[in-house]
């Protein structure tokens, strides 16, 4: 069993796992409530893992570079991997993973990925770092997939609470192929709210995850059924965002993406996938997230 590490402030307490680093807990002091999904199998085995070298799947779960052909499965290696803690201090959590043989079988290409969590106030915030390690270029996916409780408020059902994108009322989210996963981005759906305040509704999932492109999603809010809210996410500059929840689960899913699916019948170099990130040797890619509870 991997180790839990845990901080904690006034406010809040956060435990992070070293299998996949993945933040396992937030834990609301102030009224005594588990924020992150408790990752109950009848449901879904997770609470938070990041998703790394690919985000989504690839078509027939094969990647093609340099002229070899690789299997990978849905979201990458990284959540299934133990990473090495770096260090630990009052406020701030650093792990560590690096390539293996294993995972040069999968993907061939050296790195450094370094996750970072820091507990701030009332805030959590996510950072990742990823260096190129290999002599050439490197080509990779990343994302978040942080799973949220829906708060117990007795008889009061899912539907009663909203998602509000910081204001917006005029988005568009694409189809998915619901055989493989992949995704058709011809098809898209529009998603508007006069007010910008979303309902979450029963069949809202049913065709699977709905995915924003094109930078649509900045910030999310999770809203009680008084429309005040619960928890707020800010991922400024992701240029993919999906929101996910299996049907009749409770909980839901905001995740932010650097990366998404393969489109559907995609058979190109790995280096031509849609939303796919670009590293020159030596350098490091840097991204992060908020999460802010109510």
């Amino acid at each position: 069993m991997a180790e839990l590490r845990t901080i904690s402030n006034n406010r809040l307490s956060i435990a992070v796992s070293d299998h996949g680093a993945e933040l396992s807990s937030i834990y609301d002091k102030e009224n005594n409530y588990e924020v992150l999904w408790t990752a109950e199998n009848k449901y879904w085995g997770r609470h938070a893992p990041v998703l790394f070298p690919i985000v989504g799947g690839l078509y027939k779960k094969e990647m093609r570079y340099k002229g070899k052909t690789y299997s990978m499965n849905q979201h990458g290696f990284a959540r299934d991997n133990d990473f090495t803690l770096i260090s630990q201090t009052e406020n701030q959590i650093i792990h560590e993973f690096h390539q293996t043989s294993a995972t040069k079988a999968l993907y061939p290409f050296d790195f450094t990925l370094r996750i970072t969590h820091t507990l701030k106030e009332n805030n959590v915030i996510i950072t990742w770092d990823v260096t190129n390690d290999t002599d050439g270029i490197m080509y990779f996916s990343i994302g978040g997939h942080p799973a949220f409780n829906v708060p117990p408020m007795g008889d009061t059902p899912q539907t009663d609470f909203y998602l509000r994108f910081g204001g917006k009322k005029q988005l568009e989210y694409i189809s998915l192929d619901t055989s493989d996963g992949t995704a058709l981005p011809q098809m898209t759906t529009p998603y508007t709210s006069p007010d910008g305040i979303f309902p979450i509704t029963e069949h809202m999932f049913d065709n699977d995850a709905l995915i924003f492109e094109h930078n649509q999603i900045n910030e999310v809010s999770f809203l009680f059924p008084d429309r005040t809210p619960y928890l707020t996410m800010h991922c400024q500059d992701f240029p993919y965002f999906a929101v996910w929840q299996k049907p009749g689960a409770p909980f839901i899913c905001l995740e932010p993406w650097y990366g998404r699916t393969d489109n559907s019948k995609f058979n190109g170099e790995f280096s031509e996938k849609t939303g796919i990130q670009k590293l020159e040797k030596n350098q490091t890619f840097h991204a992060e997230y908020s999460i802010t509870v109510h």
